[in-house]
């Protein structure tokens, strides 16, 4: 049996904070995008009565790979926003 020295317990807790630092921002990250679509489909909500058709798709369409993306980044890390 070996022993653990204090660079071993060091390391450990480096990586620990390192991976919690990173969950984090990911986290964060998530859920700046989540209110950031949901800031656009409000102001699409208000501003629909003014545009273009033809706009008003391209922005739905923006909105919809906004969405999708989301919805991937929660799928691949595991964080539920």
């Amino acid at each position: 049996m070996t022993q653990r020295d204090d660079g071993h317990d060091y390391r450990d807790s480096k990586n620990k904070a390192q991976a919690f630092d990173r969950q984090t921002k990911t986290k964060n990250a998530i859920k700046l995008l989540n209110s950031n679509i949901d800031a656009l489909v409000k102001w699409k909500d208000n501003n629909k009565h003014y545009m273009v058709s033809d706009d008003l798709s391209d922005f739905e369409s923006i909105i919809d790979n906004l969405t999708d993306t989301f919805i991937d980044l929660k799928i691949a890390t595991g964080v539920d926003v």
